[in-house]
């Protein structure tokens, strides 16, 4: 018995469906990605002079953030909507009180946020 195989086109065959599963894999990575929430990973929190510079790093696609100044009783005291910018700077001499920061975060597709992060309290010391 003789079997004649032909390599060639056996190779580009294989070839054709490597390239094919690539491309379905890439797709799926892509559709994933785009379904994916929304959230704060870390926060980042610099102070120079009575200036603070709140960066927030996030995982999500294309986030647009609003950040928001909340007293200890949650009343809301500034709100910025800085749409794909992850960073805000906020003046401490504008606040007399003691206050957080809300960092809430969607996605550019979504409708209303889905991932909301608060700061601990940051001028406690300084606001009395």
């Amino acid at each position: 018995m003789t079997d004649h195989i032909n390599w060639k086109e056996r190779y580009l065959e294989l070839e054709s469906q490597m390239l094919d599963m690539m491309k379905m894999t890439q797709r799926l990575i892509i559709d994933e990605r785009n379904h994916q929430n929304a959230y704060v990973n870390k926060t980042v929190i610099n102070q120079i002079d009575d200036t603070l510079e709140i960066v927030a790093i996030a995982v999500g696609n294309k986030p647009q953030f609003l950040f928001e100044v909340i007293n200890e009783k949650e009343k809301v005291l500034y709100r910025k909507h800085t749409k794909y910018k992850n960073s805000i700077k906020i003046n401490q001499l504008l606040f007399k009180e003691p206050f957080k920061i809300k960092i809430s975060i969607k996605n550019d597709t979504s409708e209303s946020f889905t991932s909301f992060y608060e700061t601990h309290i940051l001028n406690e010391e300084s606001a009395y």
